[in-house]
């Protein structure tokens, strides 16, 4: 799923937040929705060794061409099961935290339905967790961009 329709989504949520809880909670409910996309950005630079966010979107969209559904595009480290769990033990400590939590959630919702409903695509195309990942490739899976 794109930033623009993250954004797009997320926007609405995000203001009805601001006007019933403040601006705060809304800004990391947004923060949380929108900026979890950075591990894309830090994949295509340690990848490309370019920082061009313009130049990540079409490499990302000429990649996703390439995919089939039985490829395994690998771990994105925001979007892991641990990253949520850390985020939730920040929580703790920091109840504004749960707000960026919930628009982490937000967003790999939005990111499952879009894989769930994508033409060639499927949910098992990136793991959920580290585990998932080191668990794969002990099973001999490869991330497909590595045999481009």
């Amino acid at each position: 799923m794109t930033p623009l329709a993250h954004v797009g989504f997320t926007t609405p949520f995000a203001v009805l937040i601001a006007w019933q809880v403040g601006p705060e909670s809304a800004a990391f409910f947004a923060g949380g929705a929108i900026l979890i996309d950075l591990d894309h950005f830090i994949f295509y630079s340690l990848r490309t060794g370019r920082y061009n966010p313009i130049e990540m979107f079409a490499w990302f969209s000429e990649n996703d061409k390439k995919c089939t559904p039985e490829s395994y595009y690998g771990l994105n480290i925001f979007h892991a099961a641990e990253t949520f769990i850390l985020t939730a033990f920040a929580a703790n400590y920091w109840p504004v935290i749960s707000w960026l939590l919930l628009g982490m959630g937000f967003h790999l919702l939005l990111d499952l339905f879009w894989l769930y409903s994508h033409p060639v695509l499927s949910l098992k195309v990136r793991a959920l967790s580290w585990a998932e990942h080191f668990l794969r490739r002990k099973r001999g899976e490869l991330e497909f961009w590595r045999k481009l």
